[in-house]
């Protein structure tokens, strides 16, 4: 077996290795941006040969919840930002401030509905307000440019925070000032003890500030993050620390000679992503060994993702896992149980159009057991686009019945052409094939129906077990990834 390529830290996994050399045996709280980062960076530590004893992994958040866990009530649930968004929707109406002072809920003039768009960003514009330390009074000295938007930011605000204390909940910010009290009350000891590790940089809210200024300064411990080379470059490579600013960087290596660095031309973004994992397999650069930077992860994570799916996967596993992570992770809706559950919307509200269904079939995000005579979704997806259902709950099941029964006689029709030659056993098998696609196509469309409300309205309840029942029942994954997509959301509609 051929032996891992050595390993050239970066200076921040250096400095993190130091303090787990220095502080081996002690308990240590890494704080990253999210989770799968922080084990992403204890993983690099490892790699370069220095054990993570009692490291960590956690958030700010995850932080400032385990501080303040003394101090809530056992009562008081946190609110995630799923359920700010629903309060805020409750509490938006057309009548929220009087007609002259209306801004933002003119938009909801007419009957129209709100869009999740505009839910979301009062969401979050009252999180950032929360987290900044700002209360009402500090909203009404604000000088905003439209006096009309103010007064109905001033009511919603209120009218959350009182939402909050009436439902015994409690945000973010709540969380983090809750921490802070308990801090300042123990003199900055962290409850249960241990170090925490503070990448230079990390709070970005002044409560995240505040919540690391309350403890005892010899509970924290910075690490120092990357900075560009200043002196002599050691190939052209460590030159990219300066790509924000190039004329400031120092003088690089001869190109012809120096292939540390390399620039290849490509025409679209699929060619760039085919280019950077074609050049890793020509220089034989192990996976877990590699890095792609992207400069839009909303355009090129989805394309990373398919192409190594499409180029690495296991032929015989069909809904494996592309051999890639990612610092963010992929988002739950390009997941096989997030596309299907999309789909399923769409099917819904276009009043169950074909062709909806039909792609959902296509697409392999239905599970559709393909028993022993091996008929998946793609073959299920031809029967289907082949029947006029058009459009309309009831038509399925009258329409599949019904070809199943001309089906039936066709087979029993072939069946007695065999003494007379008439007919031939490919034709039986077929006419046989095609009773049981249309039996199992049935039997999921009946499946799927059982699962989707027939006369609940747009904003019934209902609707959310309905999504549960069709993503534990009827959405198809197998993969690790579709597996932890489903668990999210079904821990999120929950």
């Amino acid at each position: 077996m051929d032996s891992m390529p050595d390993i050239t830290p970066s200076a921040f996994i250096h400095n993190l290795a130091r303090v787990c050399r220095e502080r081996l045996l002690d308990e240590k709280w890494l704080l990253a941006p999210n989770r799968r980062v922080g084990n992403q960076w204890a993983e690099q530590v490892s790699r370069c040969g220095q054990p993570v004893v009692n490291l960590r992994v956690t958030t700010l958040t995850g932080l400032a919840l385990r501080i303040a866990g003394a101090r809530m009530s056992p009562s008081k649930r946190v609110l995630s930002s799923l359920g700010a968004r629903i309060l805020i929707d409750s509490i938006l109406a057309p009548d929220l401030v009087p007609g002259k002072e209306r801004y933002l809920t003119r938009l909801l003039d007419g009957g129209r509905q709100k869009s999740p768009g505009l839910v979301r960003l009062l969401a979050d514009t009252i999180e950032d307000l929360r987290m900044s330390g700002a209360g009402i009074e500090d909203l009404r000295r604000a000088g905003l440019e439209v006096p009309a938007k103010k007064r109905e930011m001033e009511k919603l605000f209120g009218l959350y925070l009182a939402e909050l204390d009436r439902l015994s909940l409690t945000d973010r910010a709540g969380v983090f000032s809750a921490a802070i009290e308990e801090l300042l009350s123990g003199g900055g000891e962290i409850p249960g003890g241990g170090v925490i590790l503070l990448p230079d940089g990390l709070p970005a809210f002044p409560l995240e500030e505040r919540l690391i200024e309350s403890m005892s300064p010899a509970a924290v411990e910075k690490i120092g993050q990357d900075v560009p080379a200043e002196g002599p470059v050691d190939g052209n490579i460590s030159l990219l620390g300066h790509i924000a600013s190039p004329g400031q960087s120092p003088q690089g290596n001869d190109p012809a000679k120096d292939e540390t660095a390399v620039i290849l031309p490509c025409v679209g973004e699929i060619n760039e992503v085919r280019a950077a994992l074609r050049t890793m397999r020509e220089r034989g650069v192990p996976f877990d060994r590699a890095e792609i930077l992207v400069t839009d992860a909303g355009t090129y994570i989805p394309m990373i993702y398919e192409e190594t799916l499409r180029l690495f996967a296991d032929p015989q596993n069909p809904c494996g896992d592309a051999p890639v992570t990612f610092a963010d992770g992929i988002p739950t809706r390009y997941s096989r149980p997030g596309r299907a559950l999309s789909g399923w919307i769409q099917w819904v509200r276009d009043e169950y159009s074909q062709p909806h269904l039909v792609r959902l079939l296509e697409d392999g995000l239905l599970d559709a057991d393909g028993g022993e005579g091996g008929i998946g979704c793609r073959e299920l997806s031809r029967t289907l686009r082949a029947l006029p259902a058009g459009s309309g709950r009831d038509r399925y099941l009258e329409v599949i019945g019904r070809e199943e029964r001309a089906a039936a006689r066709r087979a029993a029709r072939f069946r007695a052409g065999l003494e007379t030659g008439e007919a031939g056993e490919s034709d039986v098998a077929n006419a046989a094939r095609q009773m049981e696609a249309l039996k199992r196509l049935g039997k999921l469309v009946e499946k799927l129906l059982s699962c989707t409300p027939a006369e609940a309205g747009p904003c019934d309840a209902s609707w959310l077990d309905a999504a549960l029942a069709f993503l534990e029942g009827v959405a198809r994954g197998g993969g690790q990834a579709d597996n932890f997509a489903r668990e999210a959301f079904e821990k999120e509609i929950a």
